[in-house]
């Protein structure tokens, strides 16, 4: 009888990538079996295994016997596709200026991407050799030391992914040489901390150029260094996703908004899902921050529609709009898009994806939220501005099912209220549901 093992490889790998291919429940017991069952499944098996040296797990000694695993003739380390590395300090409160940070951040770093194999190689660069996602978390470039930067700078040359969380930067030019140095790279996620004394353009070393496939980007602004960050990526014309997430987009300035517009034009015909979340730092102590006011919102809508023109992106097809406060998506429709009246042209989009609308009506409805008064709108003011001239080929309009309504009935419900929305064509649909409704089906 023909065992399993018999097999051609192809049809392990595919029963390995079937069942290992990650889903929202947890994968990491089911990986570790599955290396299990043979050795010719572990390689593909360690491809979705994801591993994380962070001193708050990881502690001294256990980095020592890290070390003599990666020595081992057998470690299969070399086919690990994930990698975080992290450290406790916190960022935003340590500083160059700070020896103790300093030294604690250098050493950590240096002991992860420093230590020494017996012929001197360094170990997280030549260890894990098929790595494809890699991810930084919560430190200050200046803590590297020159050989650590090295090792970044020239190893990992397999990364497809990179993550860059909460890292500080000494310039804009040092986040660019980072990028440049991963020729393969597809996917740049990074949310950056402490802001550049001045937004000048960066200097940028000679030959270096950005990854040729890097079609997604994810920005996550805490403060306005991403923003900053963002302008050493224009041009990027293989751009085909972007999601910009910002929690200081009240507090931005004109020229930071203008770097954003540059970068999806340079993206041109090639972007097809833009991504805008615009939410308010809550955890400020400055009132006027975590609640901005009208006129605030109103000034930065504006700076959005002067700098970003969505029309040179003739192939977008997906727009995501999760605006916060929830009842300042009406004065983002109206502001933030151009004059009704104008002669620009309607959006290519044919799904406009809004998630937090059931939360939007109940804001107009309620007349209350977050403490501001929302009596200039009402949910006939949304209507209208979702029917935008610029949004008239948008043909499904998604949301989320938050649990304002019964379940089963937001599609309805919504439907009732944005009439206007579904005599054009518009389908309502959910994303966490089959459930769809249009005019005609009624």
């Amino acid at each position: 009888m023909t065992s399993i093992m018999d097999l051609p490889t192809e049809l392990h790998e595919q029963i390995i990538d079937f069942a290992l291919h990650p889903t929202h429940r947890t994968i990491s017991d089911d990986v570790l079996n599955f290396a299990l069952v043979s050795r010719v499944w572990t390689p593909r098996c360690r491809h979705y295994l994801a591993l994380s040296l962070d001193e708050s797990t990881v502690k001294f000694k256990k980095l020592w016997r890290f070390t003599d695993l990666c020595q081992h003739p057998a470690c299969t380390l070399a086919f690990v596709g994930t990698l975080l590395v992290s450290n406790v300090g916190n960022t935003r409160l340590g500083s160059k200026q700070n020896p103790l940070d300093h030294t604690a951040v250098s050493a950590l770093f240096s002991r992860q991407f420093m230590s020494k194999e017996r012929k001197g190689e360094r170990i997280l660069e030549c260890v894990f050799t098929h790595l494809k996602q890699l991810t930084i978390e919560r430190v200050g470039w200046w803590a590297f030391k020159d050989a650590a930067r090295n090792s970044l700078l020239g190893g990992f040359r397999s990364v497809t992914q990179l993550g860059l969380r909460n890292v500080s930067f000494n310039s804009l030019g040092d986040f660019y040489e980072l990028i440049c140095s991963f020729p393969m790279l597809e996917s740049l996620t990074f949310s950056l901390l402490h802001s550049l004394p001045e937004f000048s353009e960066p200097v940028k070393k000679q030959g270096l150029q950005l990854p040729s496939n890097l079609y997604s980007i994810e920005v996550t602004t805490v403060d306005i260094a991403s923003v900053k960050a963002i302008s050493v990526l224009c041009p990027c014309p293989s751009l085909r996703q972007f999601s910009w997430r910002s929690h200081a987009f009240y507090r931005l300035e004109e020229v930071e908004c203008r770097a954003v517009g540059e970068l999806l034009a340079s993206a041109g015909s090639s972007l097809v899902n833009l991504s805008l979340t615009f939410d308010v730092d809550s955890l400020s102590n400055d009132i006027t921050i975590r609640k901005p006011t009208l006129n605030v919102a109103i000034r930065q809508f504006t700076h959005f529609h002067k700098f970003v023109d969505l029309t040179k992106n003739p192939f977008l097809q997906n727009l995501t709009l999760d605006i916060h406060p929830d009842h300042f998506l009406v004065l983002f429709l109206k502001h933030s898009l151009p004059h009704p009246n104008s002669s620009i042209p309607a959006l290519n989009v044919r799904r406009l994806s809004i998630p937090s609308l059931e939360h939007v009506l109940f804001a107009l409805k309620t007349r209350i939220m977050f403490g501001l008064p929302t009596d200039n709108f009402t949910h006939t003011d949304l209507d209208l501005g979702l029917q935008h001239p610029v949004l008239a080929n948008v043909q499904e309009l998604e949301f989320e099912e938050r649990g304002l309504f019964p379940r089963g009935t937001a599609v309805n419900k919504m439907g009732e209220v944005l009439s206007g929305v579904l005599e054009r064509g518009v389908s309502l649909v959910t994303s966490n549901s089959n459930t769809s409704w249009n005019r005609l089906d009624s």
